[in-house]
């Protein structure tokens, strides 16, 4: 299912559901998107919007562009994201928790996109 939401913070209409836009947690209490080299995410019953982490850094002083959707954890708690690293098709996926906030490698070098997660 596909929903058209406004992100009143940026003013910008996103699709949830289409990972490349806002995500809604599968337990449905957050929705998550990139903004500003950043992965950001607001808890629907609170209405604040936190910074989940911000983009890695690329030889410890570039942050790397996100690449592909955002993907949440059955329970909600945790999302893979991906990081473009070059042109040669070897990105890195990290796996970031939502309630701690840290963000761990899980691929390096890949041309794997997580496209879902059951």
């Amino acid at each position: 299912m596909v929903v058209r939401v406004q992100l009143a913070q940026e003013n910008i209409v996103s699709q949830l559901g289409d990972g490349y836009g806002a995500v809604v947690s599968p337990v449905a209490d957050r929705v998550a998107w990139y903004q500003d080299n950043k992965i950001v995410a607001v808890d629907l019953d609170r209405a604040d919007l936190q910074v989940l982490t911000g983009a890695p850094r690329w030889l410890g002083v570039f942050p790397g562009d996100f690449k592909g959707p955002l993907v949440w954890a059955p329970d909600g708690n945790r999302m893979f994201f991906g990081v473009w690293e070059s042109e040669t098709c070897k990105d890195d996926v990290y796996l970031l928790s939502a309630d701690t906030r840290h963000a761990k490698r899980f691929l390096r070098g890949t041309c794997i996109t997580v496209l879902s997660w059951r």
